[in-house]
């Protein structure tokens, strides 16, 4: 009685879901692909039980090819650098990266070298979250490089990032 009933929710699940594509709504979805410079602006919220939360602000500008079709995919080369808000001293980190992103996932990854202009360390971040080519939220784990001694922030954060300024965007097919 069991695996008939299973079966028979299934089958409701299974109609349900099956319906007719109406043509006219494909034929309004923009497949064009795009290249575009822009601007974007971040927040990175670095928690850790035993010590202290950071919070840094990064901005970016990025170059970037997407598409919007049926899924939405993007490929992002971006440069700019993260400030520290809450952090004891002055810290700056210069950064470069790419991330791709296919139906709402995007993974990726940047080089990073935060310093106080005293220490400095440099760290490989892979970015592992959800977002578009405007919008992104990822947690990226930070893998220390070099001077392992020197932590001015936490070995990672979640990351908001969205796309400020359009500075030039051209059809490339």
């Amino acid at each position: 009685m069991k695996t008939v009933l299973i079966t028979l929710l299934l089958l409701i699940i299974i109609k349900l879901n099956c319906k007719g594509q109406d043509t006219l709504l494909l034929a309004q979805v923009d497949t064009n692909n795009y290249v575009e410079l822009s601007t974007s602006l971040g927040y990175n919220y670095s928690p850790e039980k035993s010590k202290k939360k950071f919070h840094l602000i990064e901005i970016r500008i990025q170059r970037q090819n997407f598409g919007y079709g049926r899924h939405g995919g993007f490929s992002s080369l971006s440069s700019g650098f993260d400030i520290g808000i809450n952090t004891s001293s002055f810290l700056i980190g210069p950064r470069a990266g790419v991330i791709l992103g296919f139906g709402g996932i995007c993974v990726g990854t940047d080089l990073a070298y935060y310093t106080d202009f005293k220490n400095g360390t440099l760290r490989l971040i892979p970015m592992m979250g959800f977002g578009s080519d405007r919008f992104r939220i990822t947690v990226n784990p930070h893998v220390i490089l070099t001077n392992k001694n020197y932590e001015p922030i936490n070995r990672g954060h979640f990351n908001l990032t969205i796309k400020m300024f359009k500075l030039k965007k051209r059809i490339i097919y």
